[in-house]
């Protein structure tokens, strides 16, 4: 009788017998108990080849504003070495035209650190200039755009708004203290941020690394705790602390944390630990596993990302040289990764940023010629015009502890042949299979896909082979069709020598 095999719990331990399940550059996806099976993997979404824009490079935070009362669905700060803001809005469609408007700098060298709005119809965007670290602010109210000057003061690296008011965080160094503090700016005014219009939390060890507010209240993070802070009627100190409601969670960097959904997502350090965090309606839940914790361990932090793919919010962590991808709907992970075009050689994705435009599912790639700028596509699994290697690596199965003769591998699988023609090249499906918790494998074995208009073939592997412990499956295809695994059957003997 036919066993089914899942496909679910992927990078959770720090084993070296459990670590080796990989799942790389697949989904695993959950469903019903309808289903053919609880669980299926489903390729990531191809990217299109995409436009160079030479000499641009990518940086700050998207939202939604208004101009002559529409508003957009989201706009994306990317910067060129000439000095231009490029907006999205509710024109024509980037993508569809290949055209961007443009809002001219006046600072050549200038770049991107962070964007904040208002909570009425006028966005203000504060932009960090990349070598003077002064604040241009881009004031945008009807079809008007306006420049208004850059406040002096300290240097900035992130910013947020709440009580009609704009929050900086300083990152001066420690020699006249200011590295502990957050300056706000006037009512409704993003410019006019006084030399005493600041607050500190005076127990504070450690400099600061982000600021966030949630619920009407404003984080303030450090490297090693964090402190909440709201609004106060007091006109000489707006922002007042509150009590008793800090902690030891710091914030690894301002990179390390996103916003999806009205909660934060961040790489936490806690008593020097790294850890993935949520923060939600003012409670911080720790959501990283042991196989996550190390890899921040390791790479000392990283940077997040949010993207949206299939119709799934992923938050990507991307670490010294790989990404893992978090599934916020069922708390799944997966790895994305690249490949290099001429070697064949993997490395980190090459993702940078990721947007939803005008119906669109934009894609950055920051690169050594400017920005490649792509779009999410599921119809394709090519990324940027090269294939991509797929792999997913099974948990140990050892059937209740007795010897096993795997007489099948099944699969019931499905591919799209809507964008290419699969006659010259038909697609392949490889099966590899270890007896030793995947240090070594057999040889590999393919099965084809189904043809066009074919809808009931099942991809049989037979006589697997006997195994004294447990067994592990590679399942591996590298072929330009999107497909899905929807379900994994073993069938086999179960021995009488107990392990």
């Amino acid at each position: 009788m036919a066993q089914v095999l899942p496909f679910n719990g992927f990078y959770t331990d720090t084993s070296q017998k459990n670590s080796a399940r990989t799942c790389i550059n697949y989904m695993p996806m959950r469903h019903d108990a309808g289903s053919l099976s609880e669980y299926t993997l489903k390729s990531t979404s191809g990217i299109t080849s995409g436009i160079q824009k030479a000499g641009l490079n990518i940086s700050g935070r998207s939202f939604d504003f208004q101009i002559n009362g529409l508003t957009t669905e989201a706009c994306v700060p990317v910067i060129s070495d000439a000095g231009f803001l490029f907006l999205y809005s509710n024109g024509p469609s980037f993508i569809e035209t290949r055209t961007i408007n443009l809002l001219s700098i006046s600072a050549p060298d200038f770049a991107v650190s962070t964007v904040a709005m208002t909570n009425n119809d006028t966005a203000a965007f504060v932009c960090q200039s990349a070598n003077a670290q002064t604040l241009v602010s881009y004031q945008v109210s009807g079809s008007t755009i306006v420049t208004a000057p850059a406040p002096a003061g300290p240097k900035f690296n992130d910013m947020e708004y709440l009580g009609d008011r704009f929050i900086y965080m300083s990152s001066r160094s420690s020699d006249r203290g200011e590295n502990i503090r957050v300056y706000y700016s006037e009512i409704l005014d993003p410019t006019n941020v006084g030399s005493l219009n600041f607050f500190s939390d005076l127990s504070q060890t450690s400099s600061n690394r982000g600021i966030y507010v949630d619920s009407g209240r404003l984080y303030l993070f450090t490297s090693t705790g964090y402190s909440v802070w709201a609004n106060s009627p007091d006109v000489n100190l707006p922002f007042k602390i509150q009590r008793g409601s800090s902690g030891d969670i710091g914030l690894s960097s301002p990179a390390g944390k996103v916003s999806v959904g009205g909660k934060l997502y961040f790489i936490g350090i806690e008593k020097g630990a790294y850890s993935f965090y949520v923060l939600a309606g003012g409670t911080i839940t720790n959501i990283g596993n042991d196989f996550i914790k190390r890899e921040l361990e390791s790479s000392n932090g990283g940077v997040l990302i949010a993207i949206n793919d299939s119709e799934r919010t992923f938050i990507c962590i991307k670490s010294v040289n790989r990404v893992f991808c978090y599934d916020i709907s069922t708390g799944e992970y997966h790895e994305r990764v690249s490949y290099n075009s001429v070697t064949g050689a993997p490395e980190a994705w090459r993702v940078d940023a990721h947007e939803r435009a005008q119906g669109k599912s934009i894609v950055f790639y920051d690169n050594d010629l400017g920005v490649l700028v792509s779009e999410f596509d599921e119809s394709i699994g090519t990324e940027f015009g090269d294939n991509v290697y797929r792999e997913c690596i099974t948990s140990p199965f050892n059937s209740d502890g007795v010897t096993n003769n795997v007489r099948e591998l099944t699969f019931q699988t499905d591919i799209d042949y809507t964008t290419f023609n699969p006659n010259l090249d038909h697609p392949k499906l490889g099966l590899e299979v270890s007896g030793d918790f995947g240090n070594t494998y057999g040889q590999q074995m393919f099965q084809e896909f189904e043809n066009i208009g074919e809808t009931d073939r099942l991809l049989r592997f037979m006589s697997i082979g006997f195994f004294r412990q447990a067994f592990v499956f590679k399942i591996t295809t590298n072929i330009p069709y999107p497909h899905s695994l929807l379900k994994m059957l073993v069938r086999l003997q179960k021995g009488f020598r107990q392990i």
